[in-house]
């Protein structure tokens, strides 16, 4: 049996077309995809900054480390653990900054400090973590339980 083949080097000009418009639709459907898939990942790396700092605070007050108050502030870009009655007057010595996405806000309660020795918190209620991508909120029971 013999197989008339020709000996070709390459690919025609329509093969290349169709390659090129094949990896272009998977291109310009994969790429909002991983954009959308970045900005959630934001936000749960910032809930879970702010919530690990919460606990950190927390467990920092019933240690009653430092003799003193610990807190948490939130604001564009970071995660503000502090040691001090507020944010105001808190010793900066003791300042641990966590960076998360500035394209992350927070709104709603900015700055939760916990009792000395007891760990309850001044303020009760929630934060919101949002992007216009998603959202979560983090929400502080009176008893300084963090939940999300």
């Amino acid at each position: 049996m013999n197989w008339n083949i020709k000996n070709t080097k390459g690919a025609s000009l329509i093969e290349v077309v169709i390659s090129m418009s094949i990896i272009l639709i998977f291109v310009s459907v994969s790429v909002p995809a991983y954009r959308a898939v970045r900005e959630k990942n934001n936000v749960n790396i910032a809930v879970t900054s702010l919530v690990k700092s919460l606990r950190y605070a927390q467990s920092m007050s019933l240690a009653n480390r430092g003799d003193g108050d610990w807190g948490v502030r939130v604001r564009t870009g970071e995660v503000i653990v502090f040691k001090g009655s507020n944010y105001g007057n808190r010793d900066s010595d003791f300042d641990l900054i966590l960076e998360v996405s500035s394209n992350v806000d927070f709104s709603g309660e900015t700055e939760v400090v916990f009792s000395k020795a007891f760990g309850i918190p001044d303020v009760t209620g929630s934060i919101s973590v949002s992007n216009g991508v998603s959202s979560e909120d983090i929400v502080i029971n009176e008893k300084g339980t963090v939940d999300y």
